[in-house]
């Protein structure tokens, strides 16, 4: 699985950016965070998150899961002889500029193949629910009541970009236990993962941003309305 993170501080002359999908658009009301997480004194990964009713906040799990991180170096044939290093810092920047330190509190269950260094995520929770220290400026949002349907208009948002793209349908993973994903027809960028894709009409959450479709250049892979539900359920 190529997820769309962005890497600011390499592990040592290692980590290059996954992957990632987006051209500028027009400007809107921001409805999601920067996200920023620190991995030991060795790396920094960049995100996005979109803000829930009631305070808590959701994000792409790969963007804050030692997982990812162990994945880079597998393709690198440097893991398992060299570990992973753990979270150690959580922050959200919002458009007011303050960034407010965050903990998770819980993520989709990854797994793992050393054959192909692949990372994927249960039933397609590739979701992880995050609790800010302190309040957000931006409000939350609720999540829509189903899954976006092909052709429907929807607005994906990531930290400092907002575009309009239309749905495509949806795609599996090559294991079933790994769950489908939502299409949307646009390519995103490295640093989007964890953004938010909204209804362009109610502006409610459809989707949070995961990959780039790896065999289809130019569309991206959601995590689908239904599975964000009942990942939250869950909690």
């Amino acid at each position: 699985m190529r997820h769309i993170l962005r890497l600011t501080t390499p592990l040592p002359a290692i980590l290059a950016a996954l992957a990632g999908c987006a051209n500028p658009g027009p400007a809107a009301a921001p409805r999601v965070v920067a996200l920023e997480a620190r991995f030991g004194d060795m790396a920094r990964a960049r995100g996005s998150a979109v803000p829930l009713a009631g305070g808590l906040a959701l994000t792409a799990a790969h963007v804050v899961d030692e997982a990812s991180l162990r994945e880079e170096l597998c393709r690198l044939g440097r893991w398992p002889a060299e570990a992973a290093p753990y979270l150690a810092g959580l922050a959200l920047r919002g458009a007011d500029g303050v960034a407010v330190p965050a903990t998770r509190v819980r993520l989709g269950r990854s797994t793992f193949s050393r054959q192909g260094c692949d990372l994927a995520y249960r039933d397609g929770q590739d979701l992880a629910l995050l609790r800010p220290a302190a309040a957000l400026a931006e409000a939350g949002v609720a999540v829509c009541a189903a899954d976006p349907l092909p052709g429907q208009w929807v607005e994906a948002f990531s930290a400092g970009r907002a575009v309009r793209g239309r749905m495509a349908g949806e795609a599996a993973e090559a294991e079933a236990a790994n769950g489908r994903y939502a299409v949307l027809a646009l390519r995103l960028e490295a640093g989007d993962s964890g953004g938010g894709v909204f209804d362009a009409a109610s502006g409610c959450l459809l989707g949070i941003v995961s990959m780039r479709d790896p065999a289809a250049p130019g569309h991206s892979w959601l995590v689908r309305t239904a599975v964000i539900r009942a990942f939250l359920a869950a909690e």
